[in-house]
């Protein structure tokens, strides 16, 4: 969803819910028997994302500036659903501004509360796995036109 709040000011929302199960009777390696009807394990229910930004001028040089926040839901790691990862809340800033015609700056900063949490887990061999998320970072650019 997308709302033009004025002339300035937008605010969008991207989310999914779904709900994701096991459907026939099957064993599968590392499961204690059959899990028909188990949700399917690494898929959460809900996840997305939340922006709100402004697209304006500055002086005589046009900025777009958007913070967002990222959510991933709960979810099983294993296929017996008996172990889960909590899920991840993050917050994101992205600014871009024209500094001239042929220059233009931006910055990406993420993960701003340098939140801890996985890109995706599971649980296999008695044993959590995480795929370790990036902590704070910011990517700070300069582009120059040559034409």
């Amino acid at each position: 969803m997308a709302w033009q709040i004025n002339a300035i000011w937008y605010a969008e929302l991207a989310a999914t819910i779904a709900d994701h199960r096991y459907a026939s009777a099957i064993e599968l390696i590392g499961s204690s028997g059959d899990i028909e009807g188990n949700r399917i394990d690494t898929a959460p229910e809900h996840f997305g994302s939340a922006r709100i930004g402004a697209d304006t001028v500055l002086g005589m040089h046009p900025v777009k500036a958007e913070l967002e926040f990222v959510w991933m839901d709960d979810y099983f790691v294993d296929p017996n659903n008996e172990n889960s990862y909590d899920g991840h809340s993050l917050w994101n800033l992205r600014v871009d501004m024209q500094a001239t015609p042929k220059i233009k700056a931006r910055i990406v900063a993420t993960n701003l509360a340098d939140t801890r949490y996985a890109e995706r887990a599971d649980f296999g061999f008695g044993n959590y796995r995480y795929f370790v998320g990036e902590p704070r970072s910011a990517v700070i650019s300069l582009t120059y036109a040559l034409d």
